[in-house]
């Protein structure tokens, strides 16, 4: 029904999975169903044996039951016939992940804050990749996911934007330690530790919690497009050069001064990016 312009991005699960009692998927279950997932939306027969293998203990072959015969592959043959395939998105943000990423999805949409470095960074380790599998790395796209907390007054959106970019920049932290793969700031890197050491999914996103409130105020202004707008604008700029062609802008509710911050960047910083090009 979209036509083309519908996106399905896929990440290892954080919060989705811990609320039911899960830690995200191992990367090799991640890779697989990104292959998979690919292969059924190009309406490519996937073989039985590798959809059976999603379904954990279900999957327990077909000895007793009354069947003569079975499917050996699975696909959706029910597409039109100008049915457009939608983009494949694999969120990311270590080095393993961008690698498996840069393998199987369409597009890579990072989890590593506004630093230009490490931005950089992912994009060339994104492309190495596709290159050595045989995939022309002009073919990847890249976005980025972002706190959006543009506000004429700098605590003020850094009190908007702690409780977002502490779960952010949690990823690069995941397991306990940073990633030391990519360029990082020491000052970055003890953020990191002390966010990944207590960190409260109880409340996860949420700018009351505690751990949002071990965040010095200096990484809050560099992880995220906060505060000053004309600054917060120019960093957009910059990371649109860098060859990142998507933001997906992580902003509150609505009301007060979230909601003003909210209008700034609609009525101020996007007419300037769309205008830009």
């Amino acid at each position: 029904m979209s036509g083309g312009r519908f996106t399905l991005s896929m990440g290892r699960g954080d919060s989705s999975l811990a609320y039911v009692g899960v830690p995200p998927v191992p990367l090799a279950y991640y890779e697989k169903s990104l292959r998979t997932v690919q292969a059924y939306m190009r309406n490519e027969p996937v073989a039985a044996s590798l959809a059976a293998s999603f379904l954990g203990p279900l999957n327990r072959g077909f000895d007793q039951l009354s069947v003569a015969e079975v499917p050996e592959s699975s696909q959706m043959t029910w597409m039109p016939d100008d049915y457009v395939k939608p983009e494949l998105e694999a969120a990311a943000s270590g080095p393993k992940v961008i690698a498996a990423a840069a393998r199987h999805a369409d597009r890579i949409s990072f989890a590593l804050g506004t630093d230009l470095a490490r931005l950089a960074w992912a994009i060339q380790t994104a492309r190495d990749e596709a290159e050595k599998n045989g995939r022309d790395p002009g073919s990847l796209s890249f976005g980025a996911f972002v706190p959006f907390y543009p506000h004429h007054d700098q605590n003020v959106a850094r009190d908007l934007a702690r409780g977002t970019v502490a779960s952010m920049s949690r990823f690069s932290a995941m397991h306990k330690k940073v990633n030391e793969a990519s360029p990082i700031l020491d000052r970055d890197r003890e953020n990191m530790e002390r966010i990944a050491k207590n960190y409260n999914m109880n409340k996860h996103g949420a700018r009351a919690s505690s751990h949002s409130h071990l965040l010095d105020p200096e990484f809050i202004d560099s992880f995220g497009l906060v505060g000053d707008p004309q600054r917060c604008l120019e960093k957009m700029m910059a990371i649109e050069d860098l060859g990142i062609d998507r933001l997906i802008l992580w902003t509150g509710e609505l009301t007060g001064h979230a909601g003003e911050s909210y209008r700034i960047g609609v009525d101020e910083l996007l007419p300037a990016m769309v205008g830009r090009g």
